[in-house]
């Protein structure tokens, strides 16, 4: 198992994008985080400059890692049942002694579910540290969207106006997951995708819900951010604000919209598939404890 360290996300993409683009409905954290970070400056700050290795058996891709500080280690690789799946173990443990030498430490890490769990095991085998799973989460795709009622109301995208409002709802939402955000975090969150043009909101009167696009990949689209303040939910709202987000992004020319859930939230699951996403594969964040 030969594993090898890249010095920028430009030299990176081009070695893994076919390897990543075979699944890309899964890989679109990697995929479409890679083509941002390669569109843009390498970050001069040594403390919070992304690395990018990869694990390879025989000239083929099993395992990708990929981080960004100070987040957790992003991990592709292949099914388990697949020929590339078949070396995921081996890879693993050549990438958990490949970060240890170089000494570079890491929070935790995620990607597919058997990935994430197998990495984990081979670091807490490594290293001695203990692992916990996060978030059980399930990446789903969506081709065409159901004919879903809609809620009194309109979906419009977020203007400057907003902002203020935005850095709130971005606090509450990342209340509710593992990437707690500062205020001042929250509020050029919600600037970027203002300024973006990526964020909509569903409105009733007054903004009810949000939702945003992001991680554009070669074919599909990634719906982020749903979050309805506690005030105005068990409307349909969010269900409104992501319908109508995913046909504006199919009627735009994308092929597919892709989707992050929390599998510890059955309402949330229940809506999205209703809407017409339906799940692909287990995905799983994952903490590791000294």
């Amino acid at each position: 198992m030969n594993v090898k360290r890249y010095a920028t996300a430009a030299e990176y993409l081009p070695e893994v994008r076919a390897f990543l683009e075979r699944e890309e409905v899964v890989a679109n954290l990697a995929l479409g985080g890679l083509t941002r970070l390669a569109q843009r400056p390498e970050e001069t700050d040594e403390a919070r400059r992304p690395f990018y290795m990869l694990a390879s058996h025989k000239g083929e891709p099993a395992l990708l890692m990929v981080r960004t500080p100070p987040y957790n280690m992003i991990l592709h690789g292949p099914p388990p049942d697949s020929a590339q799946g078949a070396h995921l173990q081996a890879a693993c443990e050549a990438g958990v002694a490949f970060l240890l030498r170089e000494g570079l430490s890491i929070p935790g890490v995620i990607g597919p579910r058997d990935v994430a769990v197998a990495f984990a095991g081979a670091w807490a085998a490594q290293t001695g540290e203990t692992w916990q799973i996060q978030m059980e989460q399930m990446i789903y795709r969506l081709d065409e969207v159901n004919d879903v009622p809609l809620s009194p109301g309109e979906m419009i995208p977020a203007q400057e106006e907003h902002v203020d409002m935005l850095t709130e709802w971005m606090l509450g939402f990342s209340e509710a997951t593992p990437d707690t955000l500062s205020r001042e975090e929250a509020r050029k969150r919600a600037q970027d995708h203002v300024a973006a043009q990526t964020l909509y909101l569903w409105v009733d009167g007054q903004p009810v819900s949000k939702a945003w696009s992001s991680r554009p990949t070669g074919n599909g689209i990634t719906v982020s951010g749903v979050y309805t303040p506690p005030e105005f939910r068990r409307r349909g709202y969010a269900t409104s604000c992501v319908a109508s987000l995913s046909r504006l992004l199919l009627a735009e020319g994308y092929q597919f919209c892709t989707l992050y859930t929390d599998l510890a939230n059955p309402t949330s699951n229940s809506i999205y598939q209703k809407i017409g996403y339906r799940p692909v594969r287990a995905s799983a964040m994952v903490e590791f404890v000294p």
